[in-house]
């Protein structure tokens, strides 16, 4: 198609035969068919002259100087998160390879049948039925759900790890935080704080409050270039005949003993 309108001018009208490939879609695949042309206008693209008046134009700012500063401050910004993200999943990939414990398969199996319905109902929440997605892609339920256990394995490691991180150190969650929190997800999401309470359970929204705690303990444990013994090994060792909703009951281990002889192993 793209080839068949090269050269043509405003007002011209071509038909282009185009046959599409067998691998396209299902009710196309292989066909023949006509595209009937005309051309109403042809453009092409002309940079603009980078001064204050094309700062002024995309920015809020009114010199280029300024629109420059702004750009940069925020593509390091950026960068550095990107960076603290890749930190942090390497070093929570250490603590759950740590976490020594048989997961039921039940529970995998379950976890995966969840994370494949999440991701069905982001595709059919961007206007495209699951079921033509699975044609479209040649996939179907019980590949995607197999394809998913490795991710789902990881997950629940990674919670019952934070979990066991947070009852070792004794780590709780005020009802300060617990409101502070849902305000944010009513600001983030734009909804009223009555909705936001009904849809996300005060356990639910503690829970990840907790982990999000464990994370920064393993975070701040963790000394770059020198190997030390993972914060979770210990305390996580405990969940291993426990279900992935139940939480440790060790006595919480002080912060100092965290620091020196539980921080997580990682390399720079």
């Amino acid at each position: 198609f793209e080839e068949g309108v090269v050269g043509l001018k405003p007002g011209d009208e071509k038909d282009i035969d185009v046959t599409f490939p067998e691998d396209y879609h299902a009710d196309l695949a292989g066909k023949p068919v006509v595209f009937k042309i005309k051309v109403h206008e042809v453009k092409e693209p002309q940079a603009p002259v980078v001064d204050d008046e094309f700062a002024k134009d995309v920015s809020e700012f009114d010199t280029l100087d300024e629109f420059k500063k702004d750009l940069g401050d925020k593509l390091k910004e950026r960068r550095q998160t990107q960076a603290d993200r890749a930190y942090e999943d390497a070093l929570m990939d250490q603590v759950v390879e740590a976490l020594e414990v048989e997961l039921p398969d039940a529970m995998v199996d379950y976890r995966a049948e969840q994370m494949v319905q999440d991701y069905a109902q982001r595709i059919t929440s961007q206007g495209i039925p699951f079921e033509k997605y699975l044609e479209m892609t040649g996939q179907t339920m019980d590949r995607m759900k197999e394809q998913a256990k490795e991710s789902a394995i990881k997950q629940i490691k990674y919670e019952m790890a934070m979990d066991a991180v947070a009852a070792a150190e004794g780590i709780v969650i005020s009802d300060e935080e617990l409101d502070a929190e849902y305000q944010s997800l009513a600001d983030q999401y734009k909804m009223e704080l009555d909705q936001v309470k009904a849809l996300a359970s005060a356990e639910d929204v503690r829970t990840t409050l907790l982990r999000r705690k464990a994370i920064d303990v393993v975070k701040d444990s963790a000394k770059v270039g020198k190997a030390k013994k993972p914060a979770a090994k210990k305390a996580a060792k405990e969940t291993e005949d426990e279900t992935a909703e139940e939480k440790p009951k060790k006595k919480a281990a002080s912060k100092k003993r965290a620091e020196t002889e539980q921080a997580p192993k990682t390399e720079e």
